[in-house]
């Protein structure tokens, strides 16, 4: 009679039919005082109430499967985001607090050195950082996730046979709390925890399958943001060390210069007014960045083949001989040479 629902609205008309039927029926029996249609009545009214009864408990869940689902898509927003390590950090305990109704909400991550589980947020229900005093967490709890390597939900910790004599249990007044793993490629990096102090019973079993998928995509974006800080941090090391390069080039090719200008006293200073000339030319033709850059080196170099020259040739007060001349005439093929292979 009735078709399968789709989405939560088909749902929500199937239950407005069911009701419209059975208040049909009701509104067609007779009103005789027969006492066996006036219990038919009765039953089909009682029957009314528990549809809508039901339909409130399936609208219910549906809501709250969907604000699970609107979750577990943030965290993976998250994940291909470019968003900081510390940033995502935040987003995915924040996230995680609203999800499971939770008071407070707990990071801790592996430190690769020494291999121990060190605590890397700590938030609270309004989205603040919590100070250490209110950042206390069961120490039991943690090391059974880490362990077993599986979530672990106690409804109430104090009275939990698993927990209940634990004194951090005790001193903390710790009831409901559910921890989970946080692990890449199946290698543990740490745990997410979650607990509320005031209330017992607020996690379900269902949760369990619940915090684990938010934590296994939650452990992705966590790693894919200290990727993303490691990358920064090796290209900002990069630009730091391509920084020095550049000085210390050009450092080397003024030393050349300077080297060129002590041999041959005639024409000191010659390579630094050609450069300031050539830039200036540049300049005004519009040429800027790594093209400026290398017009300015190739200046500074322009006679650095003279290097290769004999003292005796470029240092002679006389006319030079054809053989000479030749010679001299070579330095851009010893410049060539010389800067060819840098």
């Amino acid at each position: 009679m009735f078709k399968q629902p789709a989405d939560l609205q088909s749902i929500q008309r199937q239950f407005q039919d069911i009701r419209s039927l059975l208040m049909t029926v009701v509104a067609n029996l007779p009103r005789t005082g027969d006492p066996t249609i006036s219990t038919a009545i009765q039953d089909i009214t009682r029957l009314t109430h528990s549809v809508s009864n039901l339909e409130q408990l399936i609208d219910d869940h549906l809501k709250v499967r969907q604000s699970q689902l609107g979750a577990l898509m943030g965290v993976g927003q998250a994940i291909n985001s470019s968003l900081g390590r510390q940033r995502v950090l935040e987003e995915v305990m924040d996230t995680l607090i609203k999800l499971m109704r939770a008071e407070r909400g707990f990071l801790m991550l592996r430190d690769p050195n020494d291999g121990k589980l060190k605590p890397e947020i700590s938030r609270g229900i309004d989205h603040v950082n919590l100070d250490e005093e209110a950042s206390k967490v069961s120490g039991t709890v943690v090391r059974k996730v880490t362990e077993s390597g599986a979530p672990v939900l106690t409804t109430n910790a104090q009275e939990d046979p698993r927990f209940g004599n634990q004194m951090s249990v005790a001193s903390y007044r710790l009831r409901s709390i559910l921890c989970a793993p946080l692990k890449i490629k199946n290698e543990l990096m740490g745990v997410i925890y979650v607990d509320n102090r005031a209330h017992a019973g607020i996690f379900r079993e269902s949760d369990l399958s619940l915090i684990q998928a938010f934590a296994d995509q939650a452990a992705v974006a966590i790693d894919n943001a200290r990727l993303f800080e490691n990358l920064k941090e090796t290209n900002f090391q990069l630009e730091a060390a391509n920084v020095e390069l550049q000085i210390a080039y050009d450092a080397t090719l003024n030393g050349w210069v300077h080297a060129l200008d002590l041999r041959d006293k005639e024409t000191e200073g010659h390579t630094q007014r050609v450069t300031k000339l050539t830039e200036r030319l540049a300049r005004r033709l519009g040429v800027e960045g790594d093209n400026l850059i290398h017009i300015r080196r190739g200046a500074l170099l322009h006679d650095i083949g003279k290097m290769a020259i004999s003292d005796v040739i470029l240092r002679k007060p006389g006319l030079l001989t054809d053989d000479e001349r030749a010679l001299m005439q070579q330095h851009p093929k010893y410049a060539y040479d010389m800067l060819s292979p840098i």
